[in-house]
């Protein structure tokens, strides 16, 4: 007889990696790919994205954490920073900015002016 062997955590199976983001080490140094219940997987936004979209944001961390259920639940992701939104793009005046959609996370490279006819 070798008795009961206990409660184990629910697993909640391998992480599908978030859109625009890379994984890096918990809070524990470990780089988990599969998770049980309790356990989390960091994400950081790569760069020119980020959780909310703003220039310079500093929300660029993301947990994926298991849950009791066993679903993985996926904050909100990382998505193109708004390089438009920054006054010293110099386009509005007889154009117009267009944010680039792979950005690089240099500013002056992620967004181009599109120029009114006769200018460039």
């Amino acid at each position: 007889y070798s008795g009961p062997i206990g409660c184990k955590p629910v697993s909640c199976g391998e992480v599908t990696p978030p859109a625009h983001a890379k994984q890096v080490a918990d809070t524990h140094g470990r780089n988990l790919s599969s998770l049980v219940y309790g356990q989390q997987a960091r994400y950081q936004c790569k760069p020119g994205y980020s959780r909310d979209g703003q220039l310079n944001s500093v929300k660029v961390l993301m947990n994926v954490t298991c849950k009791p259920d066993g679903a993985l639940y996926y904050p909100s992701p990382c998505i193109n920073n708004d390089d438009c939104a920054s006054a010293s793009n110099q386009c509005s005046q007889n154009g117009a900015c267009v944010d680039n959609a792979e950005p690089t996370g240099v500013h002056f490279q992620d967004f181009h002016c599109a120029c009114d006819s006769g200018f460039k």
